[in-house]
């Protein structure tokens, strides 16, 4: 018998290793336009500072490709605790609602969506950081969904 195979590179095996390292954490990742960040921003951080938004970590990334874009972040210690990692995106996205006209609908579907045009979706997205330290971003050469999860605002 030769040397073993081994298994190939997708979205489970990353995971595995992550539990295996301990390598946890995790973000939800929300690209915001230039007008709205500063309101948001305040808005997310007085929710962390009253309890109501529970991520070890908040931070505004300054735009990288399209100079209107910034892109808010709010960190987890465990990308394995569904429930914690839904709860802090479920706050983010109420932070990123308020004082947005005419939202309805259990997901929000905003009628009058100022982050976006016309059927063009706004979405949260969760992203393990073990994806990140492997250099494996979206669009990666094998394929893999480097996302957990995602709630349209």
């Amino acid at each position: 018998a030769g040397p073993e195979k081994p298994a190939p590179l997708t979205q489970a095996t990353v995971v595995q290793l992550a539990k295996k390292w301990q390598i946890l954490t995790g973000k939800w990742l929300l690209s915001v336009p230039e007008w709205r960040i500063d309101e948001l921003f305040t808005l997310a951080s007085q929710r962390l500072r009253d309890g109501q938004l529970h991520c070890y970590q908040l931070v505004v990334h300054m735009p990288t490709t399209d100079q209107k874009k910034f892109m808010i972040s709010a960190h987890t210690m465990d990308f394995t605790d569904q429930r914690s990692v839904m709860s802090l995106g479920k706050s983010l996205r109420a932070a990123a609602r308020h004082g947005l006209r005419c939202y309805q609908g259990d997901w929000g579907e905003l009628l009058d969506d100022p982050f976006a045009a016309r059927a063009k979706k706004v979405s949260l997205v969760f992203k393990p950081d073990v994806f990140s330290r492997l250099s494996l971003h979206k669009n990666n050469p094998y394929g893999i969904k480097t996302t957990l999860h995602v709630l349209d605002l």
